[in-house]
């Protein structure tokens, strides 16, 4: 069973601030534009962006932008350079060289899991990251979660959420630890929307 952990600031009911959050980092996509994708990686505040795209002919081209996050770092602007002349994936490894760009990218970050991308030419793009693996909630809360609580002094507590639950007005369904009476869910409306809040007795 997996274990995840989380920072949490208050015994009763917790959720992160719906203005300081930490994008996601791996692989992020548009469901509708099926053979795209971004992955997004940021450290302290740096951010590199893969880009995963086409040239007008069709063949392969994949780009990278890197630069300082702006906005509270929730924005990113950068050139897509292009890469070429790298080896086969057969072959003996040769350096490939950067071929120019093609413009910019720019990343708004809407939620942790939410984000706009305006490539050029202006178009723009609504990505989320890929759940390959915990799925999308609230099935994707089932599990081992660790939660570790800073107040006045540091402890953890684990929860197993095994069952789910109908979901509150302004979430879409409870993953719920029966034994300890703790649930977490994704709000999907109102001030916390795309944030996941967790209680318990």
């Amino acid at each position: 069973m997996t274990s995840r952990t989380i920072l949490a600031v208050a015994a009763l009911l917790f959720a992160i601030s719906a203005s300081a959050f930490t994008p996601r980092t791996g692989h992020w996509y548009n469901p509708a534009e099926d053979g795209t994708g971004y992955n997004i990686d940021i450290q302290d505040g740096a951010i590199v962006v893969t880009v995963y795209s086409y040239k007008a002919n069709g063949d392969a081209q994949w780009y990278i932008a890197t630069g300082a996050m702006t906005g509270g770092q929730k924005s990113f602007t950068g050139t897509l350079s292009k890469i070429k002349n790298g080896a086969c994936i057969s072959c003996p490894y040769v350096k490939p060289i950067t071929d120019g760009n093609d413009g910019t990218i720019t990343i708004n970050f809407l939620t942790e899991v939410s984000a706009t991308v305006t490539k050029p030419g202006g178009f723009v793009s609504n990505i989320k990251p890929l759940n390959f693996g915990f799925g999308d909630p609230p099935t994707g809360l089932l599990g081992q979660w660790v939660f570790v609580y800073d107040i006045i002094s540091t402890f953890a507590d684990r929860y197993t959420f095994t069952t789910i639950a109908a979901g509150t007005a302004n979430g879409n369904g409870l993953a719920v630890d029966l034994t300890k009476a703790a649930g977490c869910e994704l709000q999907t409306i109102g001030t916390l929307a795309g944030k996941v809040v967790c209680a318990h007795q």
